[in-house]
This record gives C-alpha cells, structure tokens and sequence, in this order.
C-alpha cells in the first residue's frame, strides 16, 4: 500500500510539479490551496505526511504546523516544510512549530524523498493506532500522555573527542539532558552498562574517514539493541549524496553544515517526541497482550494461553521423547467457601492458593488458571513416578495451614484434588500433537471427577 501524501500549497504549478514527482515514486498524492483547505482535507484523506508549503494564502507555514499539533489525532503526522526563501531564522521557526523538518523547496528530489521514506518508516499506521486505542480502551487502560519517565538521554558518537566534547557543551547550555561522549569502538561497551541512549547523535562524513557515518549508522542499526533509539546525523556540507544514502540507511534526521546547537536540540526535542510516542505505543501493545493472556485476579496465565502452550509442551516432549505430566487441579468445596464467606474471601483464597502453586513449581513448568477454582498444571521432563510425588506436594502445599480471610482475623482452611495424565516416553506421531494435548487434558479432568468421587483432597493418575 502506496503511503498517502498531502501538499499543502498555494501556488498551482507547485503542487502539479511535486505531485508528479511524488507520483512517479509511488505515492498517492491529494493537494490543498490553502491550510484551511489543507486541514479540512485531513480527516477525510487520512495521510500519512504533510508538505506545507511557505506560500499560503491564509496563513504561515508554521501558524499551520501549530494549528496541527493541537489536534492531538494529528500530533504524531509527520510534516515538512518547504521553504521557497529558507535561512537558519525560518527553519528554526519551523521546527519549533513542530515540524520534523525545513528543507529548501528547490533541494535535489533525491534528498526530498529520501527525508520522506526516513520519516514514513517511523509513522504508526493509522489502522495500527486505531487498534491499539482500541485495545487499550476495551483492556481499561487509560491513555496518559507520553513523556519520559526519566531523564532523556543522548549520546554523541565520533572519533573527534574535541569537537564531541565542544558539542556537548554547547547541547547542555540548551537541554536539561544527560549528554554522554562515546568513541565509536567502545559503543558496546559503553552503552553495555550506561543503558542504550534515547537519542545518538553520529558524526558524518568527517575527517579523514568521509564513510565513517554511513558505517556507524548501519552498524548500529543492525542490532537489536538499538532499533528502539533514534539517530541523528550531523553532516559537514549539504551535499544531496551522503545526505540521501545516510537517511536511508536509517538516519531518522539530519542536519547539514557547521554545527548549530540549537537547531540541533530541537531536532533532539522533536526525536524524543516520536520515540515518547512509539515507546508508548509499544507499551500499550504489550499491555494489551499480557492482559489478553494473563489472569488479573491470580497473576497466572489465562486459559486462552494455557492450551496453546499445553500443545506445544506436548509437541517438544513428542521430539525430544521424554515424559510430560498433565494435571487438572480443582479447590475442594469452594463454592460452600464463598457462600460462607462471600466472594472477597474466595478471590482472597484463591489468589493465595495460586501463590502456594507457583512456588512449589519451577519455572519450566505451567501453571494457568483454567476457570473459576480450576487449575492446569503441565510439568515437562517428568517420570510417572516424580510427577505422583509433585502433585501429592502439591496438595500438601494447598492445605498445609489456614488462609486468613478479608476480614484480617478469621481463617479457614481450604483443600485441592488433582486428576493427572501421563505422556509417556516414546515414539509418537507430532502430527497428531494438538488431540493428544486435548486427550491428555480429557484423562486428566477424568482422574480429577475420580479424585472427587474419592473424598477430595488426593491425586489420582488417569486409568
């Protein structure tokens, strides 16, 4: 899918010649004379990233980019002003209106759209973004701004540790940041143990090693570690070459040109912005996914991750030809408890008893409440016999003392009856793995009404 471009421009022969540029690099292109036109246009074109063209008719480019920020379903569009008489005043003024950045209208195509897949490959799409704020909203998660928990940090890279040192000087004069020096071969070493920095700025194309940028860049860039930071590169001269190649090499901004300092700590500013953004993003996703697979009342996984992770478990015991033991464990007259008590001390004795699980078992094994009192236990690497002597553990575990109720005071005691199914060493077909899972759970739950039938508070293996 093409990304979605709007220009914003008041002169006609603008838009036509940049929409056919950007066409012909496949992107679908709407246009809008005016920024008033431009932001009607936005809630029903839903691009991806705005021009914004210095010739308004309406209003400045940058009163345009202040209008978009506002709107906080707009805050995280990527946008670029061209500029038709641009100077260090007006690109300044663009940026700290918000923009990711102010490039000259007449700059090469090849730098244009090279800034343009830099900024498109860090955009969220707008389906994603709709599907995490729905995620978090059905989840009850609440939407808290994005910001930084702790002090930004930002990490200067270069051989010269003179004009590294010049720079932080300059960089702490503007930002209440922590600025840190790095010579690049002792990266690994460094951001070992200091944390991996929020921003990393790289010096490119200096010295006696012009290719010195583009090799840090795609370094660092390929290892996990550092895919969450973002990178900003400060080049010497404004040659449309290096510039272009290091943007695609996954710069995420670039400046050009002898250093400017303050320039320099609004693109840190705008760079914190967007990560902010992802990092929230990305910790909402992870919410969502924990909360999709974990039990909110126990801590303990839910049913919907148990079964797939029953298969797999079964799955590995069937290539690896070991054992696997697969228990259904269910509270002993918990209903009459909660009758009794209420329901506060059942989820009081619950969330206990599934802490006296947990303990009792080791961190291969898993543990997941599978509904209401119910429990699913799969030990992996087991033999028959120390699987019985597990789960006899196990309920000794349960009732070995009282469980002190809501009230603070009152105690009562409460027992656990286990049915379990073993999956013997041997040969079996992995093909057939998900309805063995499904009958070992099947053996299982029988042994447990067995258990039941018994007087509770026992094990019983599957007949």
């Amino acid at each position: 899918m093409p990304g979605k471009v709007l220009i914003i421009d008041g002169i006609a022969t603008n838009r036509i010649g940049l929409r056919a540029r950007l066409s012909a690099a496949y992107y679908e292109v709407s246009q809008a004379a005016s920024g008033g036109e431009g932001l009607a246009l936005l809630t029903s074109q839903r691009p991806d990233l705005v021009l914004i063209s210095s010739t308004l008719p309406d209003m400045t480019a940058c009163d345009l980019c202040k209008d978009l920020r506002a709107n906080p379903e707009f805050s995280d569009l990527p946008v670029i002003v061209l500029d038709t008489c641009p100077d260090r005043a007006r690109r300044l003024a663009a940026l700290e209106a918000g923009a990711d950045d102010a490039l000259d209208r007449h700059a090469e195509p090849r730098l244009l759209l090279a800034r343009l897949r830099s900024l498109l490959r860090g955009v969220t799409s707008r389906e994603d973004r709709n599907l995490h704020t729905s995620a978090r909203a059905s989840a009850g998660f609440a939407e808290p701004a994005p910001m930084f928990a702790h002090q930004p940090h930002i990490a200067l890279v270069g051989e010269d540790a003179g004009r590294n040192l010049n720079w932080r000087n300059r960089l702490q004069a503007q930002r209440p940041y922590r600025f840190t020096l790095h010579s690049p071969r002792a990266l690994s070493l460094d951001f070992g143990g200091d944390g991996v920095p929020d921003v990393i700025i790289v010096s490119g194309g200096c010295g006696d090693e012009p290719d010195f940028g583009a090799a840090l860049l795609a370094a660092l860039g390929s290892q996990p570690g550092f895919r969450r930071c973002k990178f900003l590169v400060a080049l010497p001269d404004a040659r449309p070459e290096p510039a272009a190649q290091l943007l695609d090499l996954g710069a995420h901004d670039l400046m050009t040109g002898p250093f400017d300092a303050e320039e320099a700590a609004l693109r840190i500013d705008q760079l914190l912005r967007r990560k902010a953004r992802a990092d929230h993003l990305h910790e909402t996703l992870q919410n969502g996914l924990r909360a999709a697979l974990i039990d909110p009342l126990t801590g303990l996984h839910n049913r919907r991750f148990a079964l797939p992770e029953l298969h797999r478990l079964v799955e590995r015991a069937v290539h690896t030809r070991s054992g696997l033991a697969v228990m259904v464990a269910d509270l002993d007259h918990f209903k009459r408890l909660n009758d009794t008590f209420g329901h506060g001390a059942g989820d009081k004795v619950l969330t206990e008893v599934s802490r006296r699980l947990r303990d009792a078992l080791g961190p291969e094994d898993l543990l997941a409440r599978f509904g209401g009192e119910e429990f699913l236990i799969a030990l992996p690497g087991m033999s028959d016999q120390i699987a019985h002597e597990t789960a006899d553990r196990l309920c000794a575990t349960v009732g070995s003392a009282p469980y002190l109720l809501p009230d603070g005071v009152s105690r009562t005691r409460i027992t656990i009856s286990i049915g379990m199914a073993m999956l013997t060493p041997g040969p079996t077909k992995v093909e057939g793995s998900q309805s063995l899972a499904a009958g070992l759970l099947a053996q299982a739950d029988q042994a447990l009404y067995i258990a039941k039938a018994a007087g509770r508070n026992q094990v019983r293996p599957a007949a």
